[in-house]
């Protein structure tokens, strides 16, 4: 079996990549009908990739980025925000959302950190679809490949959006994308992660490097390997293939709609 590596995931026509993608932001927003495209621009690296594509495609002027912060967003990321925005001529809207969220946790008492977490990201879903409500935008999320498939998301918070336009990408080429597109280094090179506590990191949490993690995935999703050949193709442990892919079934639920019954009221049984 051959062997897989990084450099085949991210070896991808990038001028394709962004030709591709800038089309579906293009068809999204036409055929929406609506007046502005609304983002999250957290300073971080996907949310960055997103905005420069809209840009491409979209007039400036019509684009605006909400920078929401709390207590624990780290002041790099409010300097990378502004100065991408101002780069790129876009308005950017700062709204600290401490004083929601405590006076929600206040409420509910006696909630773990990541149930106060999760509050943080729906907190900021809920500004998101007001600013849309109030100027006809339309919700651009900013979920790459790599957190979709693993569930690395907020279920009804940043997995919540009006259409995604990198989330056919892993993580590992959407920084690869960043550094063609010109992005500012320290956005490219920054780890990643959702700042919803001090230090948090994904590669902490998650206990895998997203580059370990995309090369099971796509072994997995792309290539059709089989389950027991991927720690053979990859030279990674089967530990940790099994941990990627069991994130991938247990977090089935986060990437569809509610189940209903299939119910015909004409049915006799």
């Amino acid at each position: 079996m051959r062997e897989i590596t990084l450099d085949e995931i991210i070896s991808f026509d990038k001028k394709r990549a962004e030709k591709r993608t800038c089309k579906f932001i293009r068809n999204q927003f036409r055929d929406s009908g609506q007046e502005r495209i609304i983002l999250g621009l957290s300073g971080g690296l996907d949310s960055s990739v997103c905005t420069k594509l809209l840009t491409k495609v979209v007039n400036p002027d019509k684009v605006t980025g909400l920078f929401l912060p709390d207590v624990a967003t780290p002041e790099k990321d409010a300097e990378d925000a502004r100065v991408l925005a101002s780069r790129l001529g876009i308005e950017l809207k700062e709204i600290p959302i401490d004083e929601i969220v405590t006076t929600t946790v206040q409420k509910l008492n006696r909630l773990s950190k990541m149930t106060i977490a999760n509050i943080k990201v729906r907190t900021r879903m809920l500004i998101f679809y007001a600013f849309s409500n109030e100027y006809n935008g339309l919700v651009c999320g900013s979920s790459d490949r790599s957190e979709w498939l693993i569930g690395y998301f907020t279920k009804w918070g940043d997995g919540a959006a009006d259409f995604s336009p990198i989330r056919w990408l892993y993580k590992t080429q959407v920084r690869a994308l960043g550094r063609y597109l010109d992005l500012p280094t320290s956005i490219v090179e920054k780890k990643s992660s959702p700042a919803l506590w001090e230090g948090q990191t994904a590669r902490s949490e998650l206990g895998m490097k997203y580059e370990e993690i995309d090369l099971i995935l796509y072994s997995f999703f792309d290539l059709d390997i089989p389950k027991k050949k991927i720690s053979q193709a990859t030279g990674l442990s089967r530990e940790k293939v099994k941990r990627t892919l069991n994130l991938f079934e247990d977090s089935r639920h986060k990437r569809g709609l509610p189940p209903s019954p299939s119910i015909n009221l004409s049915d006799t049984d």
